[in-house]
């Protein structure tokens, strides 16, 4: 995910239902999934959690961020 975008990042986070949980469900430690906030979900969990939770990437994103363009480009070549 974008690492300019943090904000993207921890609205996702959220959705899932915060650090722990969204830890838990990628099988890894919360602090990995804390660091993400500060520096964007990598591609591959953001692909992993698109598919997992495709209902979280359906809402919208805060004010004034976008999703990274290879994500948007992915979500169009689905449907």
């Amino acid at each position: 995910m974008n690492p300019d975008q943090p904000e993207v990042a921890s609205a996702i986070i959220d959705r899932l239902g915060g650090t722990t949980k969204t830890a838990q469900l990628c099988e890894i430690r919360p602090a990995s999934v804390s660091e993400w906030r500060k520096n964007g979900i990598p591609q591959a969990r953001v692909l992993f959690l698109k598919l997992a939770r495709p209902d979280v990437f359906d809402q919208a994103i805060p004010d004034g961020a976008k999703w990274p363009p290879w994500l948007t480009d992915l979500a169009d070549s689905t449907e």
